[in-house]
Formats: structure tokens, sequence, C-alpha cells
């Protein structure tokens, strides 16, 4: 059952779009609730009338104003409990343009979001880190998702309201979530929600592979790794012919770096710059990552194995996976996608001039055979839920989606290449469709409440 309500000046306002049995003929008061906040009593003597708004004096110590909002409510024992709040967490106000009013990027999907769960009737608001500020605070300031008066248009308008239920994080960036109040705010909303909090951090490269490689099945699909010092590389060139150079602590193909081993005992050390490939050649190889030293600075890699990936036209492709909890809270696979390199390159990534294809036509036009086939999809299935499953087991921390690189090589193998923690939008627009259904799901779960 809906309602419309909005706070401000000390009073609720609220009107009933379809009255409950219980909010008719009472002999008891009624105690209206918002989270763990008591808005109102509201005496036996009020005589409910559907759509009529009704205005009550707020508790003394309920400190709170919103907008209009339409919510879902309940009614037990006397008890009208209004819809739980969802939050989503970003980055810190002293990052620029990264605010609700944004219209690019991420504010996209979380509109998308925001509108999906608007319609279930819960309360969907948007916080910055700053505004979590101690372990008993029971009202935060933020924003909150509502429709116009016209309701043909949603907008984020400022509100104080009592603590999110739900929150998803969506800190942008390592360095944002780094900053002391990114942390100390994740700190007390785990400490006051538990579970509640969702998509905790971003993953270490090197811890990640650590952890899955102590799995008996995904270590079948693990790439060898080592960290990054002169003599790990040289090691790992008499074992590889192929190897790739990675920040730790990075991703979207930022960084990268490729070594080859060639048959005339040179080497080639390449990377991406202004969108082009730079090739650093030499028979020294020790040589070549003294260079490649010079130009990372302080910043750790590690050393991953390349391999040989399967081609389409001549381009070396992979694919982009992404799983995600659903209505159950159970890790499932939403959709794939092929990413296919530009003629030449090296990496498969759409900002470094990769291309998105239709993942099942690439397979069936570079795969003959269809027992081969079935059983490609079948390990894709399985290992891209049991990945985040062990991931989220071994930090002790609640995911809600991950999204995984994921190449196949000549022999029709597959191989992790990469997981990422906080998935981009993806631009398949069905893949995408449903990535928003299901985060809407996962999040209604872990409200407790339809």
């Amino acid at each position: 059952m809906l309602c419309t309500f909005y706070l401000k000046k000390a009073k609720l306002h609220i009107r009933f779009h379809k009255l409950d049995n219980l909010l008719k003929d009472r002999l008891e008061p009624l105690k209206i609730f918002w989270g763990n906040l008591e808005l109102a009593t509201i005496s036996p003597k009020t005589n409910f009338v559907v759509d009529k708004m009704y205005s009550f004096k707020m508790k003394n110590e309920t400190q709170i104003s919103t907008p209009a909002i339409i919510m879902k409510y309940k009614i037990e024992n006397h008890i009208v409990n209004i819809a739980p709040i969802v939050s989503i967490l970003l980055d810190p106000m002293s990052v620029p343009g990264k605010t609700v009013k944004s219209k690019k990027g991420k504010m996209i999907v979380l509109n998308q979001l925001a509108e999906k769960l608007s319609k279930k009737g819960f309360a969907v608001t948007a916080i910055h880190p700053e505004s979590v500020t101690c372990y008993n605070q029971t009202t935060i300031s933020g924003y909150v998702y509502t429709c116009s008066s016209e309701g043909d248009k949603y907008t984020w308008e400022k509100a104080v309201f009592p603590f999110p239920k739900v929150i998803y994080n969506q800190i942008s960036a390592r360095k944002w979530e780094a900053l002391e109040t990114s942390k100390y705010a994740k700190e007390v909303i785990v400490k006051k929600i538990g579970e509640g909090f969702f998509n905790a951090c971003f993953l270490n490269k090197y811890e990640s592979y650590s952890i899955l490689s102590e799995n008996p099945y995904l270590k079948n699909f693990l790439l060898d790794v080592k960290i990054y010092n002169a003599n790990n590389a040289v090691k790992m060139l008499k074992k590889y012919d192929m190897l790739y150079f990675k920040p730790i602590s990075n991703s979207l193909g930022n960084g990268i770096w490729r070594l080859l081993k060639l048959k005339d005992r040179r080497f080639v050390f390449q990377t991406k710059r202004d969108n082009k490939v730079v090739n650093y050649v030499s028979k020294n190889v020790r040589k070549l990552l003294q260079l490649f030293e010079s130009n990372i600075g302080n910043t750790r890699y590690l050393i991953q194995q390349g391999v040989k990936l399967l081609r389409h036209d001549d381009r070396i492709f992979d694919i982009r996976a992404l799983t995600q909890k659903n209505c159950l809270g159970e890790w499932s696979l939403t959709g794939s996608g092929a990413r296919v390199a530009a003629p030449n390159a090296f990496m498969t990534h759409v900002p470094n001039g990769g291309e998105i294809m239709d993942l099942d036509l690439i397979l069936r036009n570079t795969i003959d055979d269809k027992e081969k086939l079935n059983d490609i999809y079948k390990q894709l299935n399985e290992m891209s839920t049991e990945i985040p499953r062990t991931i989220e087991k071994e930090f002790e921390v609640n995911f809600g989606e991950m999204s995984m690189d994921i190449g196949i090589d000549k022999n029709n193998n597959l191989f992790l290449i990469e997981i990422n923690a906080k998935p981009m939008r993806f631009d398949e627009v069905e893949i995408q469709e449903e990535a928003v259904n299901k985060l809407s799901a996962y999040i209604s779960y872990l409200s407790n409440w339809e």
C-alpha cells in the first residue's frame, strides 16, 4: 500500500492512497515509524479518508525534513512502518563534479536504479562520506530522489532522513576511497548496518589472485602472477614468451605494458601513449626493465603470464562477464559480451580502442565444435559465479556485483584476466537493463521489506 508524505517544520504531512483496514475503526493510537525513528503518534479520533492530506506534529527529537515522497507502508501492532531507506554512497564532496546533478557516467545508471526503486515504493537517497559523522548517528543529510508534482520528472532534492537500511557503495575511485573521510564513513556504516552495506571496496589484483589460487576449481583458470621486480620478470621470461605488467591498484586498462620475447633473441616492451602503441626494442632485457621502472615511478606492479588469445578478424578478443546477486541474495551470471581489440593492439578495453561485439556470434564463427562451445558456456557460467563467492568469503565483506575479463586461448581453454568489484556501465543495452533489474531486486532483498 502506498502513501505520500513530506516532513517540514517539525510536522509530518501524510496522505494514504489506499487505506489498510487497521487504519479504520481504531480504538488505540497509531505510531508512525520511518526506519528506527518514531515520527508521530496519531489519536484514535483521527478518521482517515483516502487521498486526504493529514498533518501531525512530529516528535520533538525528530529533526528530519524531506520533500514529498511516494512510499509503501505496512501496519502491524498499531504501528505504521514506512518503507526502508536505500542510499547510494557517492564520492566525497571534495571531488569536483561528482554530485547527484551530474548527467554523465555512473549517475546515468544510478538514476535508472533510483527510478526503479522509487516505483517499488522505497525512499532512494544519496549521501556523501562527510555526512556520516558518528556511530550513534540516527539521521543523515543528503538527497532524496523524488517525483515532480506533475508526476513526469524525477529530481534529487536536499533532505535530512533516518539512517539508511541499505547503502550501495559507489565511491568511484580508489584514491577517493582512501581518503580518511571515506574510510571513517565506511567503518561507521558497516558497524551500523552490516551486510546492508555492499560493494564495500575495490579489489587488489594480487590479493585477489592469491585468494583464488587456493580454490581447487578456480586455480585451473588462473594465469601465473608475480609481484613485479626485475628478477621475477627475468625468471618468468624463461617460462613464457609474453608477459603483461599491470598496476596492482588500477583498472580500465590504464598503465598496462606488454613484454614479448622474439625468436631473434630481441625483446619488445610495449605500452600505449596518446592512443598509439609505443615499442621499445632491445636484446638486453635488463635495460628494458630499467626503462620500465623509470616510467612507473613508485607505482606497484604485478607481472601476469601472457597467453595467445583467440582472434576474430585477426584481432584478439576476450569476454566481459557481469555477475550479480539476485532477489535471493545468490550470485548468478547477468550477461556477457565480447571486447575485440583494435588491429595490432594488445588490449581489448573500449577506452583503448577496443570494440564491442556479440559474443555468441564471435564464438560460433571461431569455434566449430558445438560440444566444445557448450562446454565453454558452462565453464563461463560456473567460474563467473564461483569467483565472487570465493572473493567475498575470504575478504569477509559484502559485494553485490562483479565484472570479469575472461580470455580463451587457441586450445579453447578459459583464463581469468581481470576482476572488477565496481563494474562500469555495460554498453550492451539488454545486459545493462538486466543489471539494473537485478540490482534493484538485490537491494529489495537486503531491505527485508518485500
